[in-house]
């Protein structure tokens, strides 16, 4: 999308666009963030609510209470049931994934005894989103 488009796009639709740089090109990647944003299918949560005070292992019952994250996969699409551990470490950041923040995991490891437990997603797959 070339800039004037942009421009022109952008208050069709009721979006207030404003350049804060020398060329205004910004207008067009925010336009585009905001249409993908909408589209609910982009971008990761760096300020949703509670994420930067989880404690590093909780079930997803207790990432639930303290954040509003909606669900929890690897890319395979399985969850963790009640009272399987998730190793959160220092780093949480629920991608947007059919309008949901979703906490993307890595594929559940056995644990001695039965059940299993899960990883929070590495950032480089996080970030793909």
């Amino acid at each position: 999308m070339h800039p004037s488009e942009a421009r022109e796009l952008g208050p069709a639709l009721g979006v207030h666009l404003s350049g804060h740089g020398g060329t205004h090109e910004g207008m067009t990647g925010a336009l585009a963030a905001i249409g993908l944003h909408l589209s609910g299918n982009d971008g990761l949560f760096i300020t949703l609510p509670g994420i930067r005070k989880l404690p590093h292992h909780a079930t997803l019952d207790t990432v639930r209470t303290l954040t509003p994250i909606d669900l929890a996969r690897d890319d395979l699409h399985r969850q963790p049931t009640p009272g399987e551990v998730i190793e959160l470490g220092d780093w949480v950041r629920p991608v947007l994934l059919d309008g949901l923040a979703v906490l993307l995991l890595e594929p559940p490891r056995g644990r001695d005894g039965g059940g299993r437990t899960w990883r929070t997603a590495p950032r480089a797959v996080v970030k793909r989103y």
